[in-house]
Formats: structure tokens, C-alpha cells, sequence
């Protein structure tokens, strides 16, 4: 199941901040909050904006907050050209940044957000005075699973049926909270739920 800005924008977190911006072939959900230096804020896999609800407003007392939906996540419509590939999904933000004239002072990425925050400033898509990795995902899975795991994740990644069957799967409220303790994260109801 999709979601549907005009069915679901309504009650997602900070919607008041959200606009839509067309970058190369994907239609990005951005929020933008409060004033001062530009702070990007990246969120992990399997998440969205909604990670930032209640930090985002906290920095944007001092900041000018940026954050977006991933491509292929919540409201983010399109795949970049190269893929999902961490490399592909600096470009496409680097692009997003680019066409937005923006230039964050300060990267903040979570999980799979700091790997790919790390890959902008590598890939020179962005020149950040410094990153904020918060449980960054920066380091090569080294185990018996890796071997199972990394191909059957691209093969996943590039298959379009595979997100309607993780989505259908996501309404599974018990699924979803033994996902989210596996990998070892706290959420309240709230972040749950969306």
C-alpha cells in the first residue's frame, strides 16, 4: 500500500513544512523548518521524515532543518537512474540539494542516512562542516549472512512488487515491532504507528 499525500499528508508529522520538488526523475518530499545556517537531516532505511518529528523542531530554533523521504520511501515518488545503489542515492540528493541551492552547514544522517552522508561528502554532492552519524549503518555486514543477505537485497531492491510486499507486510503490527527491536532501536506508539 502506498501512501498518498492527498489521503495521508494531512496527518503526517510536520506537514505544515512539506512541499514536493521534481529532481531528475524522482518527485522528492521535502519539509523545511525554521531559520538560520542549513541542516540536512537523512533518514535510514525503512523510515522517512517522520523520524525527525520531534528533533526537527528542536534544531529549527537554530537552523534552517532540511529533511526528505527517500527515494522509494513514503511520499519520494521515482528511482534515481543508477538504482537504489548507495552511490545512486547520492547523486539523486546531490542533484535535489543542487537544483534547491542548498548547501548544509551540517549533515545528519541515522542508519543507512549517515552511510549515504557519508557518500555525498565523498562523492563532493555536498561540503558539510561535519556529519552527525547516529547509529550510522557505515560498516560492511562481515558474517555467514552477508553472503545471502547482499544479493538477495539487490534483488529485492529492484524488483517494484517487493515494496507492496513489505508495505502489505508493515501492517503487521507485531512484525513491525519485532523489526524494529531487532535491530536494537526504541520507539514510542506514535513512531510505531507511522
Amino acid at each position: 500500500m502506498d501512501l498518498d499525500w492527498q489521503l495521508d499528508g494531512g496527518t503526517w508529522p510536520l506537514h505544515e513544512s512539506s512541499r514536493f520538488v521534481e529532481s531528475g526523475d524522482v518527485r522528492w518530499h521535502v519539509q523545511q523548518l525554521g531559520h538560520g545556517p542549513a541542516l540536512l537531516l537523512i533518514h535510514g532505511t525503512g523510515a522517512s521524515t517522520h523520524s525527525w518529528r520531534q528533533l526537527a523542531p528542536l534544531l529549527a530554533t537554530r537552523w534552517t532543518v532540511f529533511a526528505f523521504d527517500l527515494p522509494g520511501h513514503a511520499f519520494t515518488r521515482g528511482v534515481p537512474p543508477q538504482g537504489l545503489s548507495l552511490e545512486a542515492m547520492s547523486n539523486a540528493a546531490g542533484a535535489l540539494l543542487r537544483q534547491m541551492k542548498l548547501q548544509p552547514v551540517l549533515v545528519i544522517g541515522h542508519s543507512a542516512g549517515a552511510a549515504i552522508a557519508a557518500r555525498m561528502v565523498f562523492d563532493r554532492q555536498c561540503v558539510p562542516r561535519a556529519i552527525v552519524s547516529l547509529n550510522g549503518a557505515l560498516l560492511r555486514v562481515h558474517s555467514r549472512y552477508h553472503l545471502l543477505f547482499s544479493p538477495l537485497a539487490k534483488l529485492l531492491s529492484s524488483n517494484h512488487m517487493a515494496a507492496h510486499l513489505i508495505a502489505w507486510k508493515a501492517r503487521d503490527r507485531d512484525a513491525v515491532e519485532h523489526l524494529i527491536e531487532s535491530t536494537g532501536s526504541h520507539l514510542d506508539q506514535a513512531g510505531i504507528d507511522l
